[in-house]
């Protein structure tokens, strides 16, 4: 009985040997193809022009090209929804997070509040991605709204828009002289338009860890800051670990005025 049991661990043993093995090499040899970066949000709104900033910038750093794909649809699930469904292989990944989609909706999966937290007065009205809001906002059909620096800022130089005030704890670097909500009385701060990539559950460790790396350097190099530096975006890379921390506390601080507004699916 010990001898056959011995035989069957070592069978087992080896038959997982031999299915981790193509995993392995395949993360070694990661990437031979072009890999699908998936934004779900349109085209010319903030995470998109991001998205192919660092595309842009991408050759120089890895040996395949990364693809901007929009895929816009569902307040942004749509997307997020066709990485989870990829291939665990590195060849789909997500760019976005720290939105609502990340730190809301899965708090409440409708968003059924007119922006409570803040003692403001207002209808959510919800868009495809922030160059139509923007335009909404021009065209007079919205009284205000949330925008980051490459979407807002080329109209607010024209004088079409009036910066009122910005949403971080603190003031931000590239535009000191904006006032934050809290100083102006409004109780309310975000935790800024932070931008991240995503790949789906159980993709290789090997393949995470090279992106890693190959992100870190593409947002390290000159061109890649001066082209962020004309979209008036900072740049600040956060590895995983850092990253990680930002989304929890932004979906715990969520989750906790969801549950003091009393806000529920309707």
């Amino acid at each position: 009985m010990g001898e056959r049991t011995g035989a069957w661990v070592k069978g087992l043993v080896g038959l997982v040997t031999v299915l981790l093995l193509p995993a392995l090499l395949s993360a070694a040899d990661y990437p031979n193809t072009p890999i699908n970066l998936i934004v779900p949000y349109a085209a010319g709104g903030s995470t998109d022009v991001a998205a192919r900033a660092l595309a842009k910038v991408s050759p120089k750093r890895m040996p395949q090209p990364l693809v901007v794909v929009n895929q816009p649809g569902g307040a942004g699930i749509t997307g997020r929804v066709a990485v989870v469904k990829a291939a665990p292989d590195g060849y789909a990944l997500l760019f976005g997070y720290d939105s609502g989609e990340d730190l809301v909706t899965p708090h409440t999966r409708k968003i059924p509040y007119d922006q409570k937290g803040a003692g403001l007065n207002g209808t959510t009205i919800p868009f495809r991605g922030g160059a139509e809001a923007v335009t909404a906002l021009l065209g007079g059909n919205t009284d205000f709204s949330g925008q980051v620096y490459s979407e807002a800022m080329p109209h607010v130089k024209a004088g079409r828009l009036k910066v009122l005030a910005v949403g971080t704890r603190e003031r931000d670097p590239v535009i000191p002289d904006i006032p934050t909500f809290i100083e102006e009385g409004v109780n309310v701060w975000t935790f800024g338009a932070i931008r991240g990539i995503g790949a789906p559950k159980d993709t290789p460790e090997p393949v995470i860890g090279y992106l890693e790396g190959a992100v870190k350097k593409i947002t390290e190099d000159p061109e890649f800051h001066q082209v962020m530096k004309d979209l008036v975006h900072p740049v600040l890379f956060r590895d995983r670990k850092a990253f990680l921390k930002n989304m929890q506390d932004g979906f715990d601080m969520y989750g906790k005025l969801i549950k003091e507004l009393n806000l529920k699916l309707e």
